[in-house]
């Protein structure tokens, strides 16, 4: 019996079982082309080419209601909700018996009720579907996660597309269960999410190139669209770096210039003080409350400093924490209730692990290489690498084993590893790159 955990969130779903490695299944974007949608990571790298054809709110928003135009005629979000759940199905291969569904914990009893009708209708065995928020904390509590010590609240922070929540719990000691924290109160704020964030740095750097280039890249929408998409890896580098070398090309010409995390942060000033509003109410009401951070908040360069150096949690923390909470399958009626506390257990104060190290975001994976300035597909590596270096691909996710002697990023890799697009690979002395080709 396989159980499987998903993690629905706007930013990127993302799937775990406990066999396999952590899989990404695309953010909630969908696209419309030939009257047809795409989705995920599909439709993210067209998104800026057709910005009237895309949409992503349909997870926030998820209801019955048509879209109206541009969109096909009686067309609403849940069906767009259903398209994307229905095709990280089909990548997860369909397979698993038990399902445990992680969803934002401001979803009304209408989302609840219209996302247990879609995994049905998709024949997703679903057996518990739980607030996001206490699966991360399980995972932040849980010895073999972060290892967080015993508090009496927590403040738990994240960041989705359009918005951000701040939810506090109680930590409580339950008489047949043990300790377990109980949901307390969930905050929302508008105006601080992803998507007008990131909105904030293309408009900074495009400054940057028209200051030392005198280039724009957003006059054009196919450098826009690159811009975006570099600019995950953009940010994850400067949470290690406080300077970078930024280069686009256009039309056979290449700009570059240096991007420094300190202006980035100016420029998000407005949303972080809004996070850090958000945290710091609940602190000064409640002295001791711990905060935590989502990786999705901790891979913003900048933000952990100015939110004086919380306890932030791994890329899985959700998904890892549904399999470790011996989260129950139904009710004895067999009815399927929507959890906003789940039992933990805790890390004994000599246990408390370091910080985790900085985050990296989930890329899409890669389609091809690039070595001596050409691209070939995948299915050519074999070809080109031999038995030096195999690569596994496996439910949508291409990985690098674990007894692979060759160098990634410049360095020796430990255990089973996910690539994404932009890692570097080194056979002997030759460094290929791993690209993902858009058509």
């Amino acid at each position: 019996m396989t159980t499987l955990a998903i993690d629905i969130h706007d930013t990127g779903l993302l799937a775990l079982d406990s066999q396999g490695p952590l899989q990404a299944l695309g953010p909630g974007y969908a696209l419309f082309e030939k009257k047809r949608p795409v989705f995920g990571f599909d439709a993210l790298e067209r998104a800026r080419l057709t910005p009237g054809r895309v949409y992503n709110r349909f997870w926030q928003e998820m209801n019955t209601s048509p879209l109206g135009r541009p969109f096909p005629r009686g067309l609403s979000r849940a069906d767009l909700a259903n398209g994307h759940l229905a095709s990280a199905w089909e990548q997860l291969g369909r397979s698993a018996s038990s399902v445990l569904l992680a969803v934002p914990g401001d979803y009304n009893k209408e989302q609840l009720a219209l996302l247990l009708g879609i995994a049905q209708a998709n024949d997703i065995p679903v057996t518990a579907l739980v607030d996001a928020a206490p699966a991360a904390l399980c995972h932040a509590f849980h010895p073999n996660g972060a290892g967080l010590p015993a508090c009496k609240t927590v403040l738990y922070l994240d960041i989705h597309l359009h918005r951000s929540l701040a939810t506090e719990f109680l930590l409580v000691q339950d008489e047949v269960s043990g300790p377990r924290i109980e949901r307390w109160n969930i905050t929302r704020d508008h105006h601080a999410g992803q998507v007008p964030l990131f909105r904030l740095w293309a408009r900074a750097i495009a400054r940057v190139f028209i200051e030392k280039t005198r280039f724009d890249p957003l006059h054009a929408a196919q450098t826009e669209q690159v811009l975006y998409q570099l600019l995950p890896d953009w940010l994850s580098l400067l949470l290690q770096e406080p300077e970078i070398e930024a280069s686009l090309s256009h039309r056979g010409r290449g700009y570059k210039v240096i991007l420094q995390r300190d202006h980035l942060k100016t420029a998000a000033a407005e949303i972080y003080n809004r996070l850090e509003v958000l945290a710091g109410e609940y602190a000064t009401a409640k002295p001791g409350t711990k905060l935590v951070l989502s990786h999705r908040l901790a891979a913003l360069p900048g933000l952990i400093e100015q939110l004086g150096n919380p306890v932030y949690l791994a890329e899985d923390a959700v998904p890892e924490g549904l399999l470790q909470s011996q989260t129950p399958a139904a009710n004895p009626t067999g009815q399927i209730l929507f959890q906003t506390g789940l039992p933990v257990k805790l890390a004994s104060a000599s246990r408390v692990k370091p910080v985790l190290s900085a985050p990296k975001q989930t890329a899409p994976a890669p389609t091809h290489f690039l070595h001596h300035g050409l691209a070939y597909p995948l299915d050519q590596w074999s070809t080109m690498a031999g038995d030096q270096c195999p690569l596994v691909s496996r439910n949508g996710t291409l990985l690098l084993e674990e007894t692979t002697p060759c160098l990634l990023n410049g360095q020796t890799h430990a255990g089973q590893t996910v690539l994404a697009s932009g890692d570097r690979l080194q056979l002997g002395t030759r460094e290929i790159q791993l690209i993902r080709v858009v058509n």
